[in-house]
């Protein structure tokens, strides 16, 4: 008689727990046990509870290397959904066994777990182990399809869709407690004020290009364009005493900002009034005082007696204007291209390539897993409820939704294998040696570490090259990825999706996830979060085919042909390891970079408009105040982008080197996951010792945090050399307690966006009518508003429908840590409650500014 001790694991999150039996059966190398039912007397498998159990079976069964639990009716009891971290199985040898799961199980089903430990194909020799990860990669691609998203963009996965559930307790404000451990908890500039304060000065402007939410656009300029006719009598005022412009170029001081691929993209009408685009350029000069300064605007790319040049010599308004419109290009290539596009597109192509082609048990399903967290539940969300026809996106933008793919798919056309690898992005750029350049500085600092933890990993699986070209799945992963998220425009393929697993329906984009009815998913595939709502219907845009067929094909991409030099095929471990890290570093750092700081740099709307009422200007001297202020967007359309990105900085956060799921048990990588956080600490202390000495910090690659950076005391002086047992981790690792949004249990939480608003006189938790309370700062001066369905209804007097999946009240949030007690300017609250006597609102005064 063997004696076998177990433990099972339920998760955390809501729900988790279950009340159905469940059973185990063991499979080793000597034998398969009988079924045998998991059962204490009271409650077993409550959410977060860690079971123990003792299983007999008549004889020792060996090396186990498979588990199947059984989940099947209890008694009279309804069936419900069990969310099953890890079983763990102590031998009667004293060898622990760890079985991960981190999946649901919704129906009466069984589920087959494979032993913890990494192999690739090669590594597997029982045909029981190769049969079991031929059937979970042949179920995974059964159940998990590609779609196409847009003609010319990376295709995406064809499951149903996110709805919006129901509020549980419509009187309890959503989203209103304390912030958590992550990137909210800081207090550190730059702050909506700041922006509102210094958004208009000619420093500040250059700033955002080095440290502001799109730094990957500025090149260094060798030779000024010729569609571009700045001359040296034009910018000689602003470059300093003793030089010229041909000098500062030589000098490598010369920096240009071309936003040539927003050329030419119609702009649409937006409450009654039609919207203007252009696609500027700016010239800009880094001086000897460190400061990168704009000296020369053009507002099209087609010079001409129609198209001055705007210096900062110009009237007031014109230049402030210029810049305005500047800014407002920033908005498209930061929100369409380096946002959207760079980081959650292609992040979610990895993501699914990844789940279509790599077993559990893969090292790199193991290795990338933990940095694709929530990538497929965040842009489903996403395309659900901001990117659909009719909604909040298309109704913000002067280019609405055609315009904004057109955007993309010129970007993607461009975009090559060498680009994505972060050291040379500076070198090609020509910015790798810029003075207070702290993004570059940052980015490098966290890449190198990122490189380095999946060097350590890579070697360990993959000793030679052999290994590496040898390993089929590996391979299927490269080259399905090659397949899915390179346009077909580029490789000749045609806009349609391929025949197989693929979804046949591209007749739409930017749509909901499945049309018409699916059914549930295999529960046992679902990763942490992925849980269906059943059938839905597409909203969607059919006219996107029609403008977005036409992809620009740009320099960088033609040099490496129409495939942009991205692998089909890695055959090193060099290129593995490259591989591997632009992955990671694209699901992780790259969208932190460009993620993090929306609110703050776009709460002062005239720094980052989404569109402009009046045409560019065509000569100067003829703006003025009035002008300015006409050209700028409207109050709805400022208060819809807003809080289109108030929920785009309100993702979950997902902490760099933070593993809450144990997937790898083996001594080396385990060492790999300590030494991570480690390097990722001394980076986070050099950040923020840096910070101390500067007007305006930047620290959106601080990998660490919270307060948990290191103090001076604390840095380390060589990574730790003990290695915790995961046995020891398991018990350490806490989970990871998401808020409302995070995606773990979509079926069961609200996801309802708040939006800050505070004008200095606002209480915590303030709710009141939205005749009184909605209200907005312009250009300093407040105003109350005395409709709300004025401003955000279809029509006069209408309720705004398209607010309504955000759920019946968007309550004003006060008190979010640095963002505390101070007022935002140009946003907008939504309460939903009557106001009350303790009300201190302006509109509940009476005062009408």
């Amino acid at each position: 008689m063997a004696t076998y001790k177990v433990k099972v694991a339920t998760g955390t999150d809501f729900l988790s727990g279950t009340v159905d039996s469940i059973s185990l059966t063991m499979v080793g190398t000597q034998g398969e046990s009988h079924k045998q039912l998991l059962n204490h007397f009271g409650r077993d498998f409550a959410t977060g509870a860690v079971d123990e159990y003792t299983v007999r079976c008549q004889q020792d069964l060996g090396e186990l290397i498979i588990i199947r639990l059984h989940k099947e009716r209890h008694s009279f009891l309804p069936k419900n959904s069990w969310y099953c971290n890890y079983v763990q199985i102590c031998a009667p040898g004293g060898r622990v066994y760890h079985f991960p799961a981190y999946q649901w199980m919704d129906g009466y089903e069984t589920l087959a777990l494979r032993e913890a430990t990494g192999k690739t194909t090669a590594d597997d020799t029982l045909p029981i182990l190769l049969e079991h990860r031929r059937e979970e990669i042949r179920a995974k691609q059964d159940f998990y399809h590609w779609r196409v998203f847009v003609p010319g963009l990376p295709n995406y996965v064809h499951i149903p869709s996110y709805r919006p559930p129901a509020r549980r307790n419509p009187n309890r404000p959503e989203g209103a407690g304390p912030p958590g451990p992550g990137r909210d908890a800081l207090a550190a500039p730059p702050s909506p004020e700041y922006v509102a304060e210094h958004w208009a000065e000619d420093s500040f402007f250059g700033y955002q290009y080095l440290n502001g939410i799109n730094p990957g656009l500025l090149r260094r300029c060798t030779r000024i364009p010729d569609k571009f006719p700045v001359t040296d009598d034009m910018v000689a005022p602003f470059l300093g005493e003793g030089t010229c412009l041909q000098a500062e170029l030589e000098k490598g001081n010369i920096y240009l900002a071309d936003y040539r691929i927003l050329e030419g993209i119609p702009s649409i009408e937006l409450h009654g009034r039609k919207q203007h685009h252009c696609a500027p350029l700016c010239l800009l000069h880094f001086g000897p005082d460190g400061n990168m300064m704009p000296i020369a605007i053009q507002l099209s790319q087609t010079p001409g007696p129609d198209s001055p040049i705007f210096l900062p010599s110009d009237s007031e308004w014109d230049w402030l204007l210029a810049k305005t419109w500047v800014r407002y290009a920033e908005f498209y290539c930061h929100e369409a291209i380096s946002h959207l596009l760079e980081t959650h597109l292609i992040a979610e192509a990895f993501c699914l390539a990844m789940l279509r082609q790599l077993p559990m048990c893969h090292p790199l399903y193991k290795l990338l897993v933990p940095h694709t967290r929530y990538t497929i539940q965040i842009n489903s969300i996403g395309r659900a409820l901001l990117l659909n026809e009719g909604g909040l996106s298309a109704r913000g933008m002067s280019l609405g939704l055609e315009g904004f793919a057109e955007v993309m798919v010129r970007a993607l056309s461009e975009t090559t294998y060498e680009s994505l690898y972060l050291p040379n992005d500076f070198v090609e750029r020509g910015v790798q040696d810029l003075p207070g350049y702290y993004y570059r500085d940052d980015s490098l600092a966290v890449w190198d570490a990122l490189e380095r933890y999946v060097t350590e990993v890579i070697t360990y699986y993959y000793p030679c090259d052999a290994a590496v070209e040898g390993d089929p799945e590996l391979q299927s992963w490269v080259q399905e990825i090659f397949k899915q998220w390179l346009p077909r425009l580029r490789r000749g393929g045609g806009c349609c999706a391929e025949s197989g697993k693929e979804s046949q329906d591209s007749s739409k984009a930017f749509p909901l996830l499945s049309p018409g009815t699916r059914e549930s998913p295999p529960p046992q595939l679902r990763e942490r979060g992925e849980r269906s709502e059943g059938p839905t219907s597409d909203r969607c845009l059919e006219r996107l085919q029609r403008t977005c067929g036409q992809g620009q094909l740009g320099s960088p991409a033609q040099a490496c042909g129409l495939d942009g030099g991205f692998p089909q095929r890695l055959r090193t471990v060099p290129e593995l390891i490259r591989y591997v890290t632009i992955v990671i570093y694209t699901c992780s750092a790259k969208h932190a970079a460009v993620n993090t700081g929306q609110l703050e740099y776009t709460a002062w709307m005239p720094n980052f408009p989404s569109s402009m009422r009046n045409p560019p200007m065509q000569a100067k001297g003829l703006t003025t105040r009035e002008i300015y202020m006409d050209t700028l967007p409207d109050v709805k359309t400022t208060c819809i982008t807003l809080l289109v990105l108030w929920t785009l900085s309100r993702e979950p956060d997902r902490p760099l080197g933070h593993f809450p799921d144990i997937h790898f048990v083996e001594e080396a990588p385990r060492r790999s996951m300590e030494t991570l956080p480690q390097r990722l600490a001394q980076i986070s202390h050099n950040i923020r010792q840096r910070n101390k000495g500067l007007p305006v910090p930047y620290y959106y690659l601080d990998p660490v945090p919270g307060q948990e950076a290191l103090e001076d005391s604390d840095v380390p002086t060589t990574p730790g050399s003990s290695v915790k047992s995961w046995e020891s981790l398991i018990a350490e690792t806490p989970e990871v307690h998401m808020g409302p949004a995070c995606g773990s249990d979509l079926r069961d939480s609200s996801w309802v966006p708040v939006v800050p608003i505070d004008t200095g006189d606002f209480s915590a938790g303030h709710t009141g009518d939205p005749e009184h309370v909605v209200c907005t700062v312009v250009m300093g001066k407040i105003l109350s508003l005395s409709v709300v369905s004025q401003l955000l209804g279809p029509e006069e007097g209408a309720e705004d429908a398209s607010l309504r999946p955000f759920g019946d009240q968007l309550q004003a949030l006060h008190g979010n840590g640095s963002q505390a007690s101070r007022p935002l300017t140009w946003l907008m609250g939504f309460p939903s409650a009557k106001c009350g006597p303790a009300c201190r609102c302006p509109g509940y005064r009476g005062n009408e500014e």
